[in-house]
């Protein structure tokens, strides 16, 4: 009986450590929402910026474009051009490193746009705020447009404790951006190759969101719950 008890006790005491401390976890999800006049009408959100923080020093932010569907249309979002992405980054001393990810459509070859440090960001001038401080550039156009890009970045003079850490608000609570290729899909265009034509619309948008804790977290969150309930009927009896 007093083993039980001891158990028991432990397990609550687990079980509240987790329920009454925010979790700090390492993956930070977002989401790029808000666009410009010109995405105006286009289902949204248009992307996730992802925040891995790796170590205290490291991170990746990994943007991917979604694809949605009204009114009977399917549209599938890109990232491309000038300001092709954009991150407000928790640092001030920093380097930064960057890799295409997902498809990209050459056409036509040799290939996919080069990308190139934009810094910063300004989102084409729309007014979401002041400017993010990292801005990556795709050469050239629609039909070079990516479908994930992978944004590296190193703390070289502090440190980040959560991936929340990772990312600064702008003045207008934004910390991530992008240059939003459209494309709807049609008969002409059924899979978005971009192999036809140019952009059903291109614009810029913004986004934030808060941190939810990651599997891994609510998983022992789970176990430490399920424990506590069969330590407790065990006691009853």
């Amino acid at each position: 009986m007093i083993r039980s008890k001891a158990l028991l006790g432990l397990a609550v005491l687990l079980a509240t450590c987790f329920i009454s401390s925010p979790a700090t976890a390492d993956v930070l999800n977002g989401t790029i929402f808000l666009g410009n006049a010109a995405l105006a009408g286009f289902p949204t959100p248009f992307a996730t910026a992802v925040i891995n923080r790796t170590d205290t020093t490291h991170a990746t932010i990994t943007y991917t474009g979604l694809t949605q569907t009204s009114g009977g249309n399917t549209y599938q979002y890109y990232f491309g051009g000038d300001d092709a992405i954009g991150f407000n980054i928790n640092a001030t001393n920093y380097s930064i490193a960057f890799a295409f990810g997902g498809t990209c459509s050459p056409f036509p070859p040799p290939g996919c746009g080069s990308l190139g440090n934009g810094s910063p960001w300004n989102g084409g001038g729309a007014g979401f705020g002041s400017d993010l401080n990292i801005g990556v550039n795709v050469f050239d156009g629609y039909t070079q447009t990516y479908s994930q890009i992978v944004l590296s970045v190193t703390n070289n003079t502090g440190t980040w404790a959560t991936a929340t850490d990772v990312r600064l608000l702008n003045d207008a609570g934004f910390w991530a951006g992008a240059h939003i290729f459209v494309c709807q899909q049609s008969v002409t265009n059924a899979n978005c190759t971009n192999a036809e034509g140019g952009a059903a619309a291109t614009g810029f948008a913004v986004g934030a969101v808060q941190g939810v804790p990651e599997p891994g977290t609510l998983a022992l969150l789970g176990s430490g719950l399920l424990l506590l309930g069969t330590l407790g009927r065990r006691f009853k009896k």
